[in-house]
């Protein structure tokens, strides 16, 4: 069996979108195995305020995240 990870999963996450559909089902997946997932949205103006879609860990506006930050603390 593989390590836990802390994962960044970045994409879009509302309801409206298709791809937050495909993403909800493989961060759902991948904490289901142990892995931490955190979703940073991708989204930008109107659409970032739509709610979020429900996670299995924190959900984060991408541009609040630094390059850093990710890199340090991410799988």
């Amino acid at each position: 069996m593989t390590a836990p990870r802390r994962i960044a999963w970045a994409g879009p996450w509302n309801a409206r979108s298709a791809i937050a559909a495909f993403g909800g089902l493989v961060v759902a997946e991948l904490a289901g195995r142990g892995h931490e997932v955190e979703v940073f949205r991708t989204e930008t103006g109107e659409m970032l305020d739509l709610p979020p879609r429900p996670a299995p860990g924190p959900v984060s506006p991408l541009a609040d995240a630094s390059p850093e930050a990710l890199a340090r603390d991410y799988d």
